[in-house]
């Protein structure tokens, strides 16, 4: 059970236009921030989803564009997996099982060994 929950947040910048971030939010401390180094690959257009914490809460996962990415939780990490769509978390946080689909209609499971991000 997580305390926490991770979400796509867009904010007002000063001057006008937008910022859109991975924001986590603590539902014990009502505290939320938002991981800095997902903003620089994400902007207002981008559409994010399935966002995923990782078994021990230490790391994110989402896709952006067709791509997989991961987000430490502490902000310190961003790393692009590969190119996939709906990423599942191992039991054990080492791998993630993804979908490609290189034709229409034809839908492939992978499976892959997260490196430390």
């Amino acid at each position: 059970k997580s305390d926490r929950l991770a979400f796509r947040r867009i904010a007002g910048m000063d001057g006008g236009g937008f910022e859109t971030f991975i924001c986590i939010h603590d539902l014990l401390t009502n505290h939320a921030y938002n991981l800095e180094k997902t903003k620089a690959i994400l902007s207002q257009e981008s559409q994010i989803g399935s966002v995923q914490w990782s078994p021990d809460l230490s790391k994110i996962a989402f896709v952006r564009e067709g791509s997989i990415w991961i987000v430490s939780s502490d902000d310190e990490h961003l790393q692009r997996l590969t190119e996939g769509y709906a990423p599942q978390w191992s039991y054990d946080g080492q791998h993630i099982a993804f979908l490609r689909s290189p034709q229409e209609k034809v839908y492939e499971l992978w499976v892959m060994r997260v490196e430390e991000v």
